[in-house]
């Protein structure tokens, strides 16, 4: 019983109930929460999702099980890397055997046609898996501040992750961009946690998680470069000597690249890479450019963009926006968070003063 003074129940450790108190906070912070906000729209646009023009990870997927051939041709159905679609293959396949169990169709033929004939079907399995995806990210962001060294400014920077209205919006798509932000948060806590100890464990994970943001989606590819700030950043004393330091950078890159190949680039053993290129071939023979899976990376200065895409940042969430510029200046004083702060600011330079198909469609 608890006392009329409000005072915990005897024999239990107040100690407990404080824990027992920030678990259930975390639970419903970390997990309930952001799951809720993406999985709660799920339906929007239903029964018709072709409005979004590039769901080719639910094509990919459906052929790899109809084909019985995990690894097609790059370009062939799709232009992202493989790892989703790999997610999404063992999400059809359960929905395949239930659906028989329920006599909705006999064999792979009925399924088939069944969603042809509905395929909002497929378009909602494949939203739902990418949102709850989505919902790890404000985990790993407290993890990573948590690192750090931050108490309550853990909290509200999962808090922010968790209600982002750019964030929650990306996550409802059948598209990659709200899944590897969760791998990206992942490698920024690695990251950290290696510039504050210089253990091995933590900068393999960085390039590990860098690896499953690249196996998403080409963009995740420079991902890599956190991994490689936490390497530089980190001070000898933690490291040891410079073979040591040296052995872990090896170690770190070849984790990634045998990763990203195996999930999301295995195509290149046995294909080699796409023929055609997403944005057009004229683009890349006109302007300095690298594809690397059907998808174009145009090197092209554009100023427009940076007035187009600064629009667009603070219609989003104004606020939001104005704690991260603060949060970014804040940051400055902390070395464990000096690789996430320096690859925000050269990606931002990068990506907001280049010029892209989606820019030219759009402005």
């Amino acid at each position: 019983m608890i006392d009329p003074d409000g005072n915990a129940p005897t024999g239990v450790d107040p100690r407990r109930v404080g824990t027992a108190g920030r678990m259930l906070v975390a639970l419903l912070l970390l997990g309930v929460l952001p799951a809720f906000l993406r999985l709660w729209p799920i339906d929007h646009s239903a029964p018709h999702p072709e409005f979004v023009p590039d769901t080719h990870l639910v094509r990919n997927a459906l052929h790899m099980a109809a084909d019985r051939d995990l690894i097609p041709p790059a370009g062939t159905y799709s232009t992202y890397p493989y790892l989703l679609s790999y997610a999404l293959v063992p999400v059809y396949a359960a929905d395949y055997v239930i659906g028989k169990s329920q006599g909705l169709w006999a064999d792979g033929q009925g399924y088939g046609d069944h969603l042809r004939e509905n395929p909002w079907r497929a378009h909602r399995l494949a939203r739902i898996l990418f949102a709850l995806i989505a919902s790890l990210t404000p985990m790993f962001v407290f993890l990573g501040c948590r690192a750090a060294g931050l108490r309550q400014g853990a909290w509200l920077a999962a808090w922010l992750a968790a209600t982002s209205l750019l964030h929650v919006h990306l996550s409802l798509h059948e598209r990659p961009w709200g899944p590897m932000m969760a791998p990206l948060a992942a490698c920024l806590w690695g990251a950290i946690v290696h510039v504050r100890t210089g253990s091995l464990r933590s900068l393999l994970g960085s390039g590990f998680a860098a690896a499953i943001a690249a196996s998403m989606h080409q963009a995740g590819l420079p991902f890599l470069g956190i991994t490689g700030l936490a390497w530089a950043f980190a001070p000898s004393e933690h490291v040891g000597s410079l073979q040591r330091r040296v052995r872990g950078g090896v170690l770190a890159v070849l984790l990634f690249l045998v990763t990203a190949a195996a999930l999301g680039y295995p195509y290149y053993f046995i294909h080699g890479d796409a023929v055609d290129v997403a944005g057009g071939t004229h683009m890349r023979e006109e302007l300095d450019s690298v594809a690397i899976g059907g998808q174009m990376f145009v090197f092209h200065f554009r100023a427009a963009t940076f007035t187009h895409l600064a629009k667009a940042f603070i219609g989003y969430d104004p606020a939001l926006l104005a704690l991260g510029l603060g949060g970014i200046a804040l940051s400055l004083r902390r070395r464990a968070l000096l690789p996430g702060v320096i690859f925000v600011l050269a990606w931002a330079v990068l990506f907001m003063t280049n010029i892209n198909e989606h820019c030219l469609l759009y402005t």
